[in-house]
C-alpha cells in the first residue's frame, strides 16, 4: 500500500502547500471558523487543534496498516475515530473521505480502500497544514476571544 501511495503522491513541497502558504484565505479552516465552533474559547481552539495535529499521523498510520492487512474491522474503527476528530473542524473533504473508508470497513468492502486512503491522506495533509497556520495565527494573538 505504501509503495502505491508513494508512487501516486509526489514527495516534498507541493503546489497545494505553496498555495496555502501564499494565500491564507485558501485555508480549509479559518481561525474565525474554528473559534466559532468553540464559542470563542481561544484556549480550547488551540488544544483541539494541537491534539489533532499530533494524533492525525498516528491514526493515518494505523489506518494504512489496517488496509494493508485487509482488516475491515480495524479500518472501520480507525476511520470512525479519525472522522470524529475531523468533525471538530469545518472541513468537508477530509470528513467525507474518512466517512467513505469507515463505510468500506463497516461493509467489509476494502477493494478500493487503497485508492480512498490516498485521497484521505491528501485531505488530512491539507487539513493539518491549514490547522498549523490557524494555530500560528491564534498563538500570535491575531484573534481574541475567551481564553478559558
Amino acid at each position: 500500500l505504501f509503495s502505491v501511495i508513494e508512487a501516486l503522491v509526489p514527495s516534498g513541497s507541493s503546489y497545494r502547500e505553496e498555495t496555502v502558504a501564499q494565500q491564507p484565505d485558501s485555508l480549509l479552516v479559518q481561525p474565525s471558523e474554528l473559534l466559532a465552533r468553540v464559542d470563542g474559547n481561544v484556549e480550547l481552539a488551540r488544544r483541539i487543534t494541537r491534539l489533532f495535529i499530533e494524533e492525525a499521523p498516528r491514526m493515518m498510520a494505523e489506518l494504512g496498516e489496517a488496509i494493508d492487512a485487509s482488516d475491515a474491522r480495524a479500518v472501520f474503527s480507525v476511520a470512525h475515530r479519525l472522522k470524529g476528530s475531523v468533525a471538530n473542524f469545518p472541513a468537508v473533504e477530509p470528513l467525507a473521505s474518512a466517512a467513505r473508508l469507515e463505510m468500506a470497513g463497516r461493509r467489509n468492502e476494502l477493494q478500493d480502500a487503497a485508492r480512498a486512503f490516498v485521497l484521505l491522506q491528501e485531505d488530512v495533509h491539507d487539513l493539518v497544514l491549514s490547522l498549523e497556520l490557524a494555530l500560528e495565527q491564534l498563538n500570535a494573538g491575531e484573534y481574541s476571544g475567551r481564553t478559558a
